[in-house]
């Protein structure tokens, strides 16, 4: 019978890759954490939606995925994932999570693409990267790489899966959407924009 440890320890040397280990995330008291963090960045404006409860659960206990935060405009999205989550795994978990807003991907490619863990804001407003003619789509490298290489990644979107004219499946293809939908928890967040 087959001893895949020891396997796999034999074909490393020649560059076999087995799946990447996953970060694992455990904050005790999410809930109550996640609370005091959007009343502290949001003050009177603060409101607990029932995503955050999801939220909350992801930082419990991650089994190994990243987070993807979909939804309109004005629902806490970018205050969760870009402002708190840095400040949450920093404190529990001992990790700097770098924060790359979508647009910026094609100008700093290689950084992003270097990087273990961050949070990718509000995804689908980026441009495709252009180097010397070449066009690269860098969201769905980053997707591949976080896949092959265990990175964890926490996204912010207004866009759907599916549905609709522009949706993650027509922007970047269903093959990167596949990947995702397998490395990430998806929570969907709804109601009234909270802004206005």
């Amino acid at each position: 019978m087959i001893d895949f440890e020891k396997t796999i320890g034999n074909l490393i040397e020649i560059g076999y890759r087995p799946r990447a280990e996953r970060i694992q995330i455990n904050v005790p008291d999410a809930r109550e954490v996640l609370k005091r963090g959007i009343v502290y960045f949001l003050g009177r404006r603060a409101r607990w939606l029932d995503a955050y409860d999801e939220v909350a659960d992801w930082l419990t206990d991650n089994e190994g995925k990243g987070l993807l935060c979909r939804g309109t405009c004005g629902l806490g999205k970018t205050v969760i994932c870009a402002q708190l989550m840095p400040l949450i795994l920093n404190h529990y978990c001992r990790k700097i999570v770098p924060v790359y807003e979508a647009a910026e991907l094609g100008k700093r490619a290689d950084e992003v693409l270097s990087r273990h863990m961050m949070v990718i804001d509000d995804v689908g407003m980026e441009s495709p990267s252009v180097e010397y003619g070449n066009r690269r789509d860098i969201f769905s490298e980053l997707v591949y790489k976080a896949e092959n290489d265990g990175k964890l990644l926490i996204i912010t979107t207004n866009l759907p899966y599916t549905g609709g004219t522009v949706n993650m499946a027509t922007r970047y293809g269903v093959r990167t959407v596949s990947r995702l939908r397998g490395m990430v928890k998806t929570v969907t967040f709804r109601g009234e924009d909270m802004r206005g």
